[in-house]
């Protein structure tokens, strides 16, 4: 299906399991988890070679979804352009982790997501400094594609997005 998708003109661009689709969507790009669709090989497949051949090519450190996601991206398992991902606390090796890509996909753009301020002992300018990352990440996604992306098309994107987050909200007090 990615491969249709990218045959007919639409770029296809690595992000993380935590990162929002709206802001991908609104800038006219699929977004793809390469860590969710290696895993599920890795798990449902029983196979581990996607997790001991990408750590051949990472810091020690980095985490089994982390190796298994770049070997699967070294692969060719799903087709991808680009590579547009937050990083947070939770990940600082992500940066080293996406760069050893380069030589695969050679358009990589990380989004330095920072603490929150509502959370004691944070960072007072998060706020701002996150409008700064994603105002970065979007123009990064614009020369990617050659198109302009405007309020309007993130404004949908998210309205949609929360549309559907609300319906899995109602689905999950449905089954309780």
């Amino acid at each position: 299906r990615l491969k249709k998708i990218q045959a007919g003109g639409r770029s296809i661009v690595g992000k993380y399991p935590a990162n929002p689709p709206d802001i991908y969507y609104g800038s006219g790009v699929v977004p793809v988890d390469p860590f969710v669709v290696s895993m599920s090989q890795v798990i449902f497949r029983a196979d581990y070679s996607l997790t001991s051949e990408g750590r051949e090519h990472l810091s020690p450190e980095a985490c089994a979804w982390q190796a298994a996601g770049n070997a699967a991206i070294r692969r060719g398992i799903f087709p991808m352009d680009a590579y547009g991902v937050y990083m947070g606390p939770w990940c600082t090796n992500a940066p080293y982790n996406g760069e050893d890509l380069v030589d695969v996909i050679p358009h990589i753009h990380f989004v330095d997501q920072p603490f929150f301020p509502h959370r004691r002992g944070k960072e007072e300018n998060a706020l701002k400094r996150m409008v700064g990352e994603i105002k970065a990440f979007v123009e990064s996604m614009e020369r990617l594609t050659g198109r302009k992306v405007s309020v309007s098309d993130l404004v949908r994107e998210i309205q949609l997005n929360n549309q559907l987050r609300g319906k899995i909200r109602q689905l999950m007090n449905y089954l309780k």
